[in-house]
């Protein structure tokens, strides 16, 4: 990995040398990005799909920043799980108001679960290995999933400031089972047929880890507050500013079934310096999640206290190169440090393109676990599913390669590596923008 972040450094100091500059033709009106998705899982099959992302500039007056975008997204798996978003964003549509709406819909056959509070719940990868004699199911730490979440909210700037409220509503429904390992099989042969075994969400449900009343899912509301302060100089890969938020998700017992409730507070704060202009930036984030009142069930505790609806740390959005979704815990400090690079700017088909590389690292840690209440997991089991608590640094390193079309519409490839087994081995992520 070394080699691999000393090599991207010398090639991103190389064609700094060497690239022109050009001067960007201003954009004006919608302007339309479209990329197809195409990527591979072994168990869900072949990813496809495609993402619409058009923008509009109006009159290029605020350019490279734009006054409303639509993002489409339109994808699936080969094996029958999904995945579609559709987002509107618009700066003028109430005027002097930033509106955001989402809805979301995912339909995962094999969604992962690995248990709460990180390295206190063992991940024994061997167990979904094949060809290891511990061997027990590729599908032991999946569950069926189906997630459907409708959001809006209203941001605006306080007086003549550059502080910012935001305010808004978020409803998630979900429906959870163990994995349909019989349908599964009705499409595989072979080596490839799934033993019929119990799961790790199965096995939490056995022991009372989850309950009756939490183990098929349900319907959960959320309102959210924000206060924003933004001196940032543009929207999409700002070159210097500050953009720090404090969050504030609550989960109200009177419109929730099952009376449950939870407070929780985020606080995320990021800072870009440019080191080169128009060449190089360092950009870094610092972010908290933390639950106040936690009375949750279990399918929205991966539910991290920001408007953007991220789920747990690990994956694409936190800690890159962790397994999604691994580290689910009441309380969580995360920091990101990475360096951007502008390698080549050129115009192609009347459009302003750059090609950019990144490397970075992201770490983090639990600061307050999840209780869980072990008195029903057998005494021989303790030892192969649990461990103390977790006081591990979970951190990854890795890079990728960004294009970018007028500035907003950006076509990302990163990878990451933790630096712990128990956090998985590597992640791949293809999509669309940085990650913060």
């Amino acid at each position: 990995m070394r080699k691999v972040v000393c090599l991207m450094v010398v090639l991103m100091l190389a064609v700094l040398c060497f690239s022109q500059e050009k001067t960007d033709i201003i954009k004006r009106g919608w302007n339309l990005g479209v990329l197809p998705a195409v990527a591979y899982d072994s168990d869900l099959g072949v990813y496809y799909g495609i993402i619409f992302n058009p923008f509009d500039y109006g009159d290029g007056s605020i350019y490279p920043n734009y006054f409303q975008s639509v993002y489409l997204q339109i994808a699936g798996y080969s094996k029958g799980s999904s995945e579609h978003i559709l987002e509107y964003v618009s700066y003028n549509l109430i005027p002097g108001i930033k509106l955001f709406a989402k809805a979301k819909y995912d339909g995962y056959k094999a969604y992962p679960f690995y248990g709460y509070n990180g390295n206190e719940s063992i991940y024994n990868h061997e167990w979904e290995d094949p060809d290891d004699p511990s061997y027990k199911t590729r599908m032991f730490y999946r569950i069926e999933k189906k997630y459907l979440r409708i959001s809006a909210d209203l941001q605006d700037t306080i007086g003549e400031s550059k502080f910012q409220w935001r305010a808004g509503w978020a409803m998630g429904y979900y429906k959870i089972a163990p994995v349909n390992i019989e349908k599964m099989n009705r499409k595989l042969k072979g080596d490839e047929i799934l033993p019929d075994t119990a799961t790790l969400f199965e096995e939490y449900y056995k022991w009372g880890i989850i309950t009756d009343e939490e183990k098929d899912g349900g319907i959960i509301n959320n309102f959210m507050a924000g206060l924003i302060y933004d001196s940032r100089n543009k929207l999409t890969n700002p070159g210097n500013g500050i953009f720090t938020e404090l969050n504030l998700r609550w989960m109200p017992s009177f419109i929730n079934k099952g009376n449950y409730s939870c407070l929780s507070i985020g606080l995320i704060h990021k800072q870009y310096f440019t080191l080169i202009n128009q060449r190089l930036i360092l950009a870094y984030r610092l972010w908290l999640n933390a639950n106040i009142m936690d009375n949750q069930p279990f399918f929205s505790r991966q539910l991290l206290t920001n408007f953007t609806g991220n789920e747990g740390f690990g994956g694409s959005a936190t800690l890159r190169g962790v397994l999604m979704q691994r580290i689910v815990a009441d309380d969580f400090f995360l920091g990101t440090i990475e360096l951007r690079s502008r390698l080549l700017n050129f115009q192609f088909i009347k459009q302003n393109w750059y090609i950019g590389a990144i490397i970075f690292t992201d770490a983090g840690r639990i600061l307050k676990p999840i209780k869980i209440d072990l008195d029903a997991v057998p005494g021989e089991y303790l030892p192969l599913y649990f461990k103390p608590s977790d006081k591990s640094i979970h951190q990854t390193v890795g890079g990728g390669l960004k294009m970018a079309m007028n500035e907003n519409f950006v076509l990302s490839v990163e990878f990451g590596k933790p630096l712990s087994s128990q956090d998985g081995t590597s992640g791949l992520y293809l999509g669309l923008n940085y990650q913060f």
